[in-house]
């Protein structure tokens, strides 16, 4: 199993031992506890989506957010698929994360992320 596969085993268990008041800071800081262990370059990021999550998707039941943070670290991985898709809101949350913090990263991490973006049609 890969890692992106792990995360979301870990964290449909780990959300399903969690309060309904505890599991929205629980998921976020397990995404980011992940992605500090897959990549410390992109902590910047996954911060930064952690926290519009927390702001936007209050709503989000578990397995909504689980499946949110899944495709994110999916598009930090390079691996977000045609079926992954965000809301209009998010992609432009993420292109102003991505936007920001693109200095700090590496060409290709820029690249990567912003290819998905243009294929997706996100910009205007």
């Amino acid at each position: 199993m890969n890692i992106l596969g792990k995360f979301y085993a870990d964290a449909k268990r780990r959300m399903e031992k969690q309060s309904d008041s505890s599991f929205r800071q629980e998921l976020c800081s397990f995404f980011i506890q992940t992605i500090r262990s897959y990549d410390k370059s992109l902590l910047p990021l996954a911060e930064s989506a952690g926290q519009h999550w927390l702001d936007t998707h209050q709503l989000d039941t578990r397995e909504d957010g689980v499946n949110w943070f899944y495709s994110v670290f999916a598009l930090f991985d390079g691996s977000f698929s045609a079926d992954m898709d965000f809301s209009d809101e998010d992609w432009d949350a993420l292109d102003m994360i991505i936007s920001e913090s693109a200095e700090s990263l590496d060409m290709n991490t820029v690249q990567t992320l912003l290819s998905v973006m243009v294929e997706r049609h996100k910009f205007e």
